[in-house]
């Protein structure tokens, strides 16, 4: 992931300039510490690459056998490098089927859930989309995960979704459970909400709005008594005529716009899009491959869910304990004589959690994984335990 990561003394005779710096890709090393890594940041919950910075870098940086954690630059870097050098699609493909191969009783009821993507960039124009937790519209895109009967995602699915659910469930989803993920492009005939009409609807919403406003007012103009003074009853009556003035005005207005909406087709195809509108599809390989991590993160820790809910008095919150112990100190060392990596885990806050815990380490220990690049088996223990 860069030779800041991996090689400190060469890094620190770079800045003297006692050796030159020439950055190599090393794809081995690359992928393995990049995958773990985005493994990692998927289970903490960050959303992002840019959001790594907020996070300690050089205490995950340790966790997978750096110095500290690539900067948010050099990790798209490799990302894109190793996209570009690797069938993202064909591995991608092969994972869900062999999911589904494996356990073909849980392939019989799917879940489709929605996630929203917002996009804050500016070079390429994304589709607005409604993100329920800001109550907002906003420019992004839809990943679709589809699910088998446990929450364990097969693959994402990141089609536009305009002509129904159910269409595209029929001609999307239902093929994907029995081909390799594809990439997907925009068809010039696909049916999008036209930006005229959308334009003309929000108008004549914000016309509707102002003038109901105006309404409001007016009646209490009219059965409210008149000012004693003269003066102040000239401005009264002015006041009261401006507001009615107003209130035709828009609703004049309003007519106008509704008259124009109905000229104008509420959808059109793609390739009649004006070209400031138009934008392009954001499904690629380098977003594909993060998504791909997710996936396998998620069904590994899904897998965890598992195996700890039948000790938990209360099973749903058997994913918030697993957020608990990513976030909990750990001592790690290698046992290069008996071929071990050992973590050893600080208590948590009850005793109950640390009981669940220590069975949790027992069943890991059982599957005897081996680190990423390594000949190490993971071994988990508790500190408690260790040193009672």
């Amino acid at each position: 992931m860069g030779k800041a990561c991996v090689n400190t003394l060469e890094r620190v005779l770079a800045s003297q300039g006692g050796t030159p710096y020439s950055p190599e890709f090393k794809s081995f090393v690359d992928v393995s510490y990049g995958g773990v890594l985005l493994a990692f940041l998927a289970l903490l919950r960050v959303k992002t690459l840019a959001q790594s910075t907020f996070i300690a870098a050089g205490e995950l940086g340790r966790v997978i056998g750096l110095d500290r954690i690539p900067e948010v630059k050099t990790l798209r870097e490799r990302i894109a490098l190793f996209c570009r050098r690797a069938n993202i699609q064909q591995w991608s493909g092969k994972l869900s089927k062999d999911w589904m191969d494996d356990y073909p009783e849980l392939a019989g009821i799917f879940s489709i859930d929605g996630h929203v993507i917002v996009c804050f960039g500016h070079q390429t124009k994304m589709p607005k989309r409604y993100v329920t937790r800001l109550r907002l519209c906003m420019s992004g895109s839809t990943d679709y995960w589809v699910n088998d009967m446990c929450g364990q995602p097969f693959f994402v699915v990141n089609k536009t979704i305009n002509e129904g659910m159910i269409q595209t469930i029929t001609q999307d989803f239902i093929p994907r459970l029995f081909l390799c993920y594809l990439k997907e492009k925009i068809s010039d005939t696909t049916q999008l909400v036209n930006p005229q009409y959308r334009a003309l609807e929000s108008k004549l919403k914000q016309l509707v709005s102002k003038v109901n406003v105006r309404k409001a007012r007016f009646p209490t103009m009219l059965i409210g008594e008149l000012p004693e003074k003269e003066n102040n009853k000239k401005k009264y009556l002015e006041k009261k005529a401006e507001l009615s003035n107003e209130i035709q005005a828009q609703e004049f207005e309003i007519q106008q716009t509704k008259a124009v909406k109905k000229e104008v087709p509420r959808k059109i195809k793609y390739a009649q899009l004006p070209e400031n509108e138009k934008f392009s599809n954001a499904i690629n390989d380098r977003k594909q491959f993060p998504d791909t991590i997710k996936m396998i993160a998620y069904r590994g820790e899904t897998a965890m869910v598992n195996l700890i809910r039948p000790t938990m008095a209360h099973a749903d919150e058997a994913r918030a304990l697993l957020q608990q112990i990513y976030k909990t100190d750990a001592n790690i060392y290698p046992d290069h004589v008996n071929k071990k990596l050992i973590v050893e885990i600080h208590s948590l806050s009850y005793r109950k959690d640390d009981k669940i815990l220590l069975q949790l380490c027992q069943q890991l220990n059982a599957t005897e994984t081996e680190f990423p690049g390594t000949d190490l088996v993971l071994h988990y223990k508790m500190v408690s335990v260790s040193n009672p």
